[in-house]
């Protein structure tokens, strides 16, 4: 498998072990930088918590010691003290006025933090340092300062509980603890603190981040160093195998294997490169005979293949030569009958000609007989429509000769009527006259009746002469109408001729018609017959035209088989010739 590799890889092998070294020693200092960051991380992690622990433990201490000496100079001060060494229950009655700081410094030496007692005041609702070991930036004492209502710590200690952590005092951090103290009426009145200042604190966890983190890289170093050696130690013998590798892999064989008395990894490569070595002896033996047997077996089938070639040219070329000859023989025939479509194809364009020119001729004679049928059929509508309104005008006479014999008989009626009114005008005009006689008789009497008679005679005489007038255009009206019917009777007669006549017209077109209609019939069937043939002769066209695209792809066709059988024969050379050879 190595040796695959080898072969395989080729000139990539010369740089693979001083790779493998590196990587060896990154991979080492790679996991000996991550244990060793790892270790000190835990380490400081570890540190940090102690160092917190042991500040709370210092805040209890110093809380103590505070509680301690306050109690000592204030007896009626009492507290107790947990399991865990934490202050509670701290009281006092007051928080005193302190005439000086001797007992906050002594807490001060003894802890070596700070420490301060604040006492709650009313009016200002807020925690006061009376007694501290806290100096300002100034070097005074920072007493007569306020805890400070808007802090972390106010909220807690007004609560009445202790408050554990960091805080911020004059600008400076401290980890802390206020612890509350209650009067006896368990009211907050002060508060003791105890607080480190947290630079200190941070400087000292530094300090040991450093050290951690310079033994951290000196380790790194010094196991990489190691590394590196036992690395090129290990890897020593890698070199030469590798060389010998491409020694076989480029066929040589003649070579010595060492490092194979080894008992480690090192040792199996070598003894496996001695195992592939002897192998590839054998391979080169083996390939030997093989080849020997190859050229052997190549001149028998060289042989055989010869006597194969010469049966098959004998069978197939016979073949391929009738076919040939069959091709040649189908060419001539299709030529044949490409010519003879040729004619075919020019006699029918001749026919089909003739037809198309017969069929104009036709369509002409058709289109003329059409057209006088037409013209027939118009004048004989005409003259049908002259006959119809001949009918009606003499329907219209007749009626027109009854309303004027209607009308002479009103006129005459008219007349008799108005000779009635005459025959009464008068006899009122003698009734009128016998009046005025008889008024005259009466004397003043009868004037009155006389006027009316007069009246009566007058309007008579206008009667009888408005019945004179009537009279006589009576007359003038029986006159005129005796005329007029006599002239639409007349007219009658004449539009009866009139009628008469348009009958016999009448015929006399649907006669032609009929003529006119069957000279159109017989031309229509003499151009369908006409049409009939040129149909036949495009159908004749189109054999012709198909005959002669099948005789022209015979023609094709048997060129190509000649085509192909000279492809054949020339293949068929070939083939025999590779066979032979």
């Amino acid at each position: 498998m190595i040796l695959a590799s080898c072969r395989i890889r080729g000139r990539k092998t010369m740089r693979f072990n001083p790779g493998l070294r590196m990587q060896l020693t990154l991979a080492t200092g790679v996991l000996l930088a991550l244990s060793t960051l790892t270790v000190a991380v835990i380490a400081c992690y570890i540190v940090s918590i102690d160092l917190k622990a042991e500040v709370v433990a210092r805040q209890n201490a110093s809380l103590r010691a505070a509680a301690i000496l306050l109690r000592k100079n204030f007896p009626e001060t009492t507290f107790s003290i947990s399991a865990s060494g934490r202050v509670e229950g701290l009281r006092m009655s007051e928080i005193p006025e302190f005439s000086d700081h001797t007992m906050i410094d002594e807490i001060g030496l003894v802890t070596g933090e700070t420490a301060t007692v604040f006492k709650w005041e009313e009016d200002t609702k807020d925690f006061w340092r009376k007694t501290t070991n806290i100096i300002k930036d100034d070097g005074a004492r920072a007493v007569g300062t306020p805890l400070g209502q808007k802090g972390r710590v106010y909220p807690v200690l007004t609560s009445g509980r202790t408050y554990n952590g960091e805080a911020t005092i004059l600008g400076k951090d401290y980890y802390t603890i206020y612890e509350p103290i209650f009067s006896p009426q368990k009211q907050v009145v002060g508060i003791l603190y105890a607080g480190v200042l947290k630079s200190n604190l941070d400087s000292a966890l530094w300090n040991i981040v450093r050290g951690v983190a310079v033994s951290a890289l000196i380790a790194t170093a010094l196991g990489i160093l190691i590394a590196v050696l036992m690395t090129r130690l290990i890897t020593a013998p890698l070199p030469a195998l590798s060389a010998l590798m491409r020694r076989l892999s480029g066929g040589e064989t003649n070579i010595d294997i060492p490092f194979d008395s080894r008992g480690d990894e090192i040792g199996g490569m070598a003894r496996a490169l001695d195992v592939f070595r002897a192998n590839m002896l054998e391979k080169d033996e083996l390939e030997k005979q093989q080849h020997m047997e190859r050229e052997q077996t190549e001149q028998r089938n060289r042989e055989s293949r010869g006597r194969l070639a010469d049966s098959f040219e004998e069978q197939v070329g016979g073949l391929v030569g009738t076919v040939s000859e069959a091709a040649s023989g189908m060419r001539l025939s299709a030529d044949k009958v490409s010519q003879t479509t040729d004619q075919a194809r020019t006699g029918t364009d001749q026919a089909n000609s003739a037809a198309v020119e017969a069929n104009a001729n036709v369509q002409s004679v058709s289109a003329a007989a059409e057209e006088l049928s037409s013209s027939i059929e118009e004048i004989r509508q005409q003259v049908a429509r002259s006959s119809d309104i001949a009918t009606r005008a003499v329907n219209e006479a007749g009626s027109a000769q009854e309303r004027m014999d209607g009308l002479v008989t009103a006129a005459q009626r008219v007349g008799e009527v108005v000779s009635l009114i005459a025959d009464i005008a008068e006899q009122t005009n003698l009734l009128a006259l016998n009046a005025t006689i008889e008024a005259a008789r009466a004397g003043d009497a009868g004037k009155g009746f006389a006027v009316v008679a007069s009246e009566v005679k007058t309007l008579a005489s206008q009667t009888a002469k408005a019945t004179e007038d009537i009279s006589k255009q009576v007359g003038t009206i029986q006159t005129a109408t005796t005329g007029a019917a006599e002239a639409i009777a007349g007219i009658s007669t004449i539009i009866r001729e009139i009628e008469q006549i348009a009958g016999e017209l009448t015929s006399s077109i649907d006669q032609q018609g009929a003529a006119t209609s069957e000279i159109a019939s017989s031309v229509h069937r003499g151009s369908e017959s006409v049409m009939t043939a040129s149909s036949r002769i495009g159908e004749v066209k189109d054999i012709v035209a198909i005959t002669d695209t099948s005789a022209r792809e015979m023609r094709d066709a048997t060129e190509r088989l000649e085509t192909v059988a000279q492809e054949m024969r020339e293949k068929l050379s070939g083939f025999l010739s590779q066979i032979r050879n």
